[in-house]
């Protein structure tokens, strides 16, 4: 496939579209260290920041209390204090104040310091008060006078005084602690700052101890005014019409400045909030990726032979590297200075969002079979297509994201809008992935291999499905623990992955799964197929396999029977849109363990039969099924003429995917008096008559006029009978290949009935309940004429002698389910093929029925050297042949992943089959090699 081109202009746009994401991420990360501008005529509710307080250690009190210091000043004016007018009058405590409220700068708001439960009711009220603002035609300034009212309410501020009080007292009284009337005049402290709690060069300072466990509080600034009645009592009011401007530089800490650096050279928990102190954790996880980075920079090293899937992996694993070191830069400067390296951060953010698009594409390349079991060119434009348009998704939810949270509402950044989206990305992906590792699981047949991508798949899984988990049991979970539970869960599951996946990488034992060794690099892949709809799989063991798959479903298989043609299939696809559909022609190349092919378009319908013709090789019979013009369906007989350059030169045309058969004839519904079925039969040897399957009679055709002759009928008195007709219906039928080709045998359920075309009478023998369910194929020994196999659903292959058909003589039970399909080998009829719904296909031994005893192809010569030695080694030959004659199974072939519908024994070679399941699996396989030295020897 041609590389996708891209304009400039594309590349300019990517990039403006990344620094424009940088940029408007720029004041998304709050730090510690808050600065701000604060008009109080343009907000009634202004909420700074959100920080979480430890729990107060009592033997370390000063170490684990919080802190909260810094100023507040006017903007636009040098001094607040030069417009104060102090009155100090003798009272009960030798002094009071009383201010001049008529000067607007002074008094402009309140500085609060609220706990969550304060913070929610100010909320609450806040709330209210908009609402009220929407229905009513109050004024903003009575409407907020009345939102500072309810507020204070609440508070209760009766001290005007600086009189220090100990914040662990439940008093009402004590909640002047946590509120200052700001602006503070320059070079003082508020007015109601306690000097003894105050740090040294700040205006105001809250201390939060008493802690009993982790919480949130909120620093507020309110528009709210003090308006004096007398020289004892005061209003609260706001006046929306100055045109203040408040300046604060504000620090929230957890323990106190002056001993931050008495202990360690990087206090990890003094700027942080609780739920963002994670500082260590960071730090050993950038070592341990630069570790797993290093190791992969050595493998890389190492390996002589390069591919796209270690440079994927590797520029997923340095990214995700390279976030954590930012990561871990900006929270050692946030430790020093509280504000750390933002924009960085977000670079790391960003970094963190491409590494992990990278690793799902890495699972999904390999979830798709590449580089072994599916070794088929795979659109790799498509997948970075999509995987940029995963990380450009993923960047902008970041952003939408990180715009969603504020500190009012407590959520994270995986319970908002965007954060559901991305989970549910991960969710759609991670049944993409599923579905991908299922399908090649079914084509691979290596123990080993099976067991990695079991054991991949099984790990990549819990790593998938691990972050919405774990987002969906933290919800229910406190907001303090949750960033924690979170952060802690998926930096963990993230590390394990690209830990595993290094060590996977890794090279053990001279066997690897994900990076070839370098000298079978060539023999694994040298079988490599540019068609999408079918791929080929090669294994390199003792007796060699191959599979040859299909994206479309099967159930049609036949060999190619010719005298001077190779091992060659048929093979008929089965997809519902009918235009899909093909017909596969292999050719097995043995001395290289490959295939040539040649693909046909078959878009007449879905192929249920399929018939070749030994004597004229380029002609071949489909049964398939189509929807007529009344859109009902019914099923049809074409016959088809492959081009004979193809048949006789299919190695020039094994890139072919599209060429076109040539229709011969048609057997439609109107042909016939019934319905049809989906099976037809072609008479052995002469091959110039064929019967078609109907659904309670038989069509015998004469294939040179193209004309049906007469139908085959069978009373069936104990089967089903169909709603039109007392005839039983047809479940399957055969040609005996004996008796001149005369008997044709016709299976109702699980009734078998013999016709001899040459009579008149209605049965040449019968078995009656052959199963105790329906059979469902039928084979005839080809070296004898007496002997049948059978099988059904009764999971059973049955054999029998036609001249005494009361009981079989032989009967085998190795399928679990269904059995579809029996064959006998041509050549030696001890070995016999049998296939089931329960994926397997067995070789079975029938060699107490068989034509001749094992052995018999050798020379008698050949076991007579010496006159004198001849009496022993007969005895010698016989004791072996005797141990080898035992019936039974042979082997059991558990390659396939589903229904195994048909198998076939190669025309002209004895030793070779092939199976074909429903998925679209076809497996060729030989008779194991002690088996075949039994048989010949």
């Amino acid at each position: 496939m041609p590389r996708s081109k891209c304009s400039p202009g594309t590349y300019f746009w990517l990039f403006y579209i990344l620094i424009l994401s940088l940029f408007s991420l720029w004041t998304l990360v709050d730090g510690i260290h808050v600065q701000g501008i604060w008009s109080p005529s343009t907000t009634l509710f202004k909420v700074i920041t959100r920080f979480g307080f430890q729990r107060t250690d009592q033997n370390h009190r000063l170490e684990t209390s919080g802190y909260m210091f810094g100023n507040i000043t006017l903007l636009n004016h040098q001094s607040s204090s030069s417009s104060r007018k102090i009155l100090l009058n003798k009272n009960n405590n030798n002094h009071s104040t009383i201010l001049d409220s008529s000067n607007p700068y002074f008094n402009s708001g309140i500085l609060l310091f609220a706990n969550r439960t304060l913070f929610k009711h100010i909320y609450q009220l806040y709330k209210k008060t908009k609402n009220v603002h929407m229905n009513c035609n109050q004024t903003d300034d009575d409407l907020g006078g009345k939102f500072c009212a309810d507020i204070f309410k609440a508070i209760h501020p009766k001290n005007t005084e600086k009189i220090c009080h100990n914040s662990s007292n439940d008093d009402n009284d004590d909640d002047d602690e946590y509120f200052r009337y700001v602006p503070c005049p320059t070079g003082g402290t508020c007015d109601n700052q306690c000097q003894e709690m105050n740090i040294p060069n700040y205006q105001l300072t809250y201390v939060i101890d008493e802690q009993k466990d982790a919480s949130f509080w909120y620093l507020l600034l309110l528009p709210c005014r003090r308006k004096f009645l007398n020289q004892t009592s005061f209003i609260w009011t706001r006046k929306s019409n100055t045109k203040t401007l408040l300046s604060y530089d504000l620090w929230i800490v957890n323990g106190h400045p002056n001993n931050r650096l008495t202990t360690r050279l990087i206090d990890s928990d003094y700027q942080f909030s609780y739920e963002q102190q994670n500082f260590w954790f960071y730090i050993l996880l950038d070592f341990g990726y630069i570790i797993l980075f290093l190791m992969q920079i050595y493998l890389l090293s190492m390996q002589k032979k390069m591919k796209n899937l270690n440079y994927l992996f590797t520029i997923s694993l340095l990214l995700h590297s390279l976030s954590y070191f930012f990561i871990c830069l900006h929270k050692i400067v946030f430790a020093q200075n509280g504000k750390g390296l933002e924009t960085l951060f977000i670079i790391a953010e960003v970094m963190k969002i491409m590494s992990i698009a990278l690793l799902i594409l890495f699972v999904l390349v390999i979830a798709k079979g590449w580089p072994f079991t599916k070794p088929e060119t795979f659109s790799k434009t498509l997948m970075i297509i999509m995987a940029t348009i995963y990380i450009v998704i993923n960047i902008l939810l970041f952003i939408w994201m990180k715009n969603s949270l504020n500190m009012i509402e407590e959520v994270d950044e995986f319970h908002t809008v965007p954060g559901w989206i991305s989970l549910g990305f991960r969710i759609v992906l991670m049944l993409w992935f599923i579905y991908e590792l299922r399908h090649t699981m079914m084509l691979e047949q290596d123990s080993r291999r099976l067991k990695f991508y079991l054991h991949f798949g099984a790990g990549m899984l819990v790593w998938f499905v691990h972050l919405p988990l774990v987002a969906m049991v933290a919800i229910h979970i406190d907001l303090m623990w949750r960033c924690k539970i979170i952060t802690g869960f998926s930096s963990t599951a993230d590390f394990l992955a690209f830990a595993i996946l290094t060590r996977i990488m890794w090279t053990t034992n001279n066997k690897q799964f994900l990076i070839p060794d370098n000298h079978i690099y060539n023999e694994e892949l040298e079988y490599y197929d540019d068609d999408d709809s079918s791929f080929v799989v090669h294994q390199i063991s003792e007796n060699p396999s191959l599979i040859y798959g299909l994206d479309h479903e099967c159930r049609a298989l036949c060999s190619q029977y010719s005298e001077h043609l190779p091992s060659r299939f048929f093979i008929g696809t089965q997809s519902l849109k009918s235009n899909e559909n093909q017909v596969h022609l292999l050719e097995y190349i043995e001395e290289s363990n490959s295939l040539l092919k040649a693909v046909f378009q078959h878009r007449s319908g879905e192929i249920w039969h399929i018939i070749s013709f030994s004597k004229q090789p380029q002609q071949l019979l489909t049964c398939f099924s189509s929807l007529s013009e009344s859109n009902k369906i019914e099923n049809r007989f074409t016959l088809w003429r492959i081009p004979i350059d193809v048949t006789e030169n299919l190695n020039e045309n094994e890139n072919a995917t599209s060429l076109e058969l040539e229709k011969c004839h048609t057997f439609n519904r109107n042909d016939f008096d019934e319905n049809s079925g989906r099976l037809a039969r072609l008479k052995p040897e002469e091959e110039d008559e064929l019967i078609l399957c109907l659904e309670t009679k038989l069509a015998y055709i004469d294939l040179e006029t193209r004309q049906m002759k007469r139908y085959i009928t069978v009373d069936n008195p104990g089967g089903p009978k169909t709603t039109t007709s007392r005839l039983s219906k047809i479940s399957t039928c055969n040609w005996s290949p004996h008796f001149s080709s005369n008997i044709v045998t016709i299976v109702c359920n699980n009734n078998i009935y013999a016709k001899d075309l040459r009579s008149s009478s209605n049965h040449a023998w019968q078995i009656s309940q052959a199963h105790s369910q329906m059979v469902r194929d039928m084979d005839f020994n080809p070296n004898s004429q007496h002997y049948l196999a059978t099988c059904g659903d009764d999971c059973e292959v049955k054999f029998w002698d036609i001249r005494d058909t009361t009981k079989p003589v032989l009967k085998m039970l190795h399928h679990s389910h269904w059995v579809w399909s029996v064959r006998y080998n041509s050549f030696h009829d001890h070995l016999v093929l049998s296939s089931s719904s329960d994926g397997n296909v067995n070789l079975l031994r029938a060699s107490s029925i068989a034509s001749q005893p094992y052995g018999q192809l050798i020379e008698q010569e050949d076991l007579l050297d010496e006159e004198e030695d001849s009496t022993i080694k007969r005895l010698l030959v016989s004791d072996q042949r005797q141990s080898r004659n035992d019936d039974g199974l042979i082997r059991k072939f558990e390659d396939h992943a589903d229904s195994v519908y048909a198998i076939e024994w190669s025309p002209n070679d004895p030793w070779i089959f092939a199976s074909l399941s429903y998925d679209g699996r076809l497996i060729i396989n030989k008779v194991p090699e002690d088996e075949k030295m039994n048989i010949l020897v």
